[in-house]
């Protein structure tokens, strides 16, 4: 019998490329989906085939009975929903008391979808936002609930973004911290971590108590440099990303200091790729692809 997975966040940027690469398998038999959402969220614009499930769950406000109806019948849940700290606490709280019932989940994929952060990078609480989510795994997977975790390279749209990151393909110039031009470095499209994850829920050896790394492409600074010098003709303007601009960011918000973490995860050669899955049938996206493009838009 094929498995059921549910999913919450359907119709985020991210939740909306897993869904749509969970239906492609319940359309070849092999797999059930169930979208889980909250009251009012347009999941038409999914447009989810009939054999597709749907069902009301509000999942930072809710209680254990609710959860219970919400996820009969489920295998694996899958979170690439936004929730509030006090919401995700909750509701993973919720999972444990439900793990210990016969008839729960076997696998939980929480919203994870971040760096194999070094420790040092995981529990600096200046780091506020991957602090928050590294912490809420390490909560998840204290209270016995059946978690499996996938780590990634920064997405593309990020990595290519130059308030975030420092990268900028437009204006040929870029901003690297510490080691970058030497040290590896990885990132991903959002397809391609879709379909990466459905093809990782049909393997045989897939179940609880595992973490996994998606990669679509990986390089140095050196690396980028080439690629731009190709895309442009000319070499990019390179200039330093200092302890000062860290702490700036940090200063500015939550997202921003996310964004300098990520910039001294490269700099400090921290990428590392634990248990790499590679998907199969999947044409990768180049450097070079990935850059010429964001250079002509």
């Amino acid at each position: 019998m094929a498995p059921t997975v549910a999913i919450f966040g359907a119709t985020g940027d991210l939740g909306s490329h897993i869904t749509a690469a969970l239906v492609k398998r319940v359309q070849s038999g092999e797999l059930n989906v169930v979208v889980l959402h909250r009251q009012g969220s347009n999941v038409t614009k999914l447009n989810l085939p009939s054999s597709v499930a749907t069902r009301v769950l509000d999942c930072d406000n809710t209680s254990v009975d609710q959860v219970r109806q919400a996820l009969a019948g489920v295998d694996v849940l899958i979170s690439a929903a936004k929730q509030t700290p006090d919401g995700a606490k909750r509701f993973v709280e919720t999972l444990a008391t439900l793990a210990k019932e016969p008839a729960s989940i076997k696998v939980y994929i929480p919203s994870y979808f971040t760096a194999n952060w070094a420790k040092d990078e995981r529990e600096n609480p200046a780091n506020v936002y991957l602090h928050g989510k590294c912490m809420l795994l390490d909560h998840t997977i204290s209270l016995g609930v059946p978690t499996t975790y996938i780590a990634n390279g920064l997405f593309e749209w990020a990595f290519l973004d130059p308030a975030f990151f420092g990268v900028d393909p437009q204006a040929n110039k870029l901003q690297l911290y510490g080691d970058a031009l030497n040290a590896k470095f990885s990132y991903l499209s959002l397809p391609f971590l879709a379909e990466a994850l459905a093809q990782l829920l049909l393997e045989p050896s897939f179940g609880p108590g595992q973490n996994y790394t998606f990669s679509e492409a990986e390089f140095t600074g050196h690396d980028v440099v080439e690629v731009f010098k190709k895309v442009h003709g000319t070499a990019p303007a390179i200039s330093q990303f200092t302890d000062a601009d860290v702490q700036r960011l940090r200063d500015a918000s939550p997202g921003a200091g996310l964004g300098a973490a990520w910039r001294m995860h490269w700099g400090n050669g921290n990428w590392k790729a634990a248990n790499l899955f590679e998907p199969k049938g999947v044409t990768k996206r180049s450097l070079e692809q990935a850059v010429r493009e964001a250079a002509q838009k």
